[in-house]
């Protein structure tokens, strides 16, 4: 009788801490990408970290963004691609940002507030949502939602190799990549 009580009180944290996991992705897309758009997401922060305060109007020549103003594009792009070809609605973002206008602390808290937006949008949507054709996106008759939703992680990339160079330039050693 023991062994039984003793198992039985063994299992029991398990039990709870299964109850509390977050419920399965909604759709396969989520399934596929939410993993890959996670990392990419805490690697994009951790660089957004990397640089100090003051560097963050830091640009190697005039005709290239700030540090500061890489992150604020790759903000207003989130909002802009997922608003206007995901969700078909208003972006949330109420005012256009001006990275001459923030703090880094600013700006890493509005990186964050962008991404748990796309994450939610990707998350509530079907995989029948996403293989609908995005509204009139630019130069495309037929990408579709989902293609968006890539599209907005190889942005950020591209930005953030960008924002790699300029740690680099800086003497700064950047995060380690983890893509996979």
């Amino acid at each position: 009788m023991t062994k039984k009580i003793f198992f039985a009180l063994f299992l029991l944290p398990f039990f709870l801490m299964a109850q509390d996991a977050p419920e399965a992705p909604s759709n396969s897309f989520v399934a596929e990408f939410g993993d890959t758009w996670q990392r990419a997401i805490e690697f994009t922060l951790e660089v957004a970290e990397a640089m100090p305060a003051d560097k963050y109007d830091y640009r190697p020549n005039e005709e290239v963004d700030t540090y500061g103003g890489h992150l604020v594009h790759v903000i207003h792009n989130w909002y802009g691609l997922c608003s206007r070809f995901v969700t078909e609605e208003d972006s949330p973002l109420e005012t256009r940002l001006k990275a001459e206008e923030m703090t880094k602390k600013q700006i890493i808290e509005e990186l964050k507030r962008a991404f748990e937006y796309v994450t939610t949008v990707m998350h509530e949507m079907t995989d029948e949502q996403l293989a609908a054709k995005a509204p009139n996106f630019w130069g495309s008759d037929d990408a579709t939602k989902k293609v968006i939703l890539m599209l907005i992680r190889d942005h950020t990339t591209h930005h953030r190799g960008a924002l790699v160079i300029y740690l680099r330039e800086n003497g700064i050693k950047p995060p380690r990549f983890r893509g996979w």
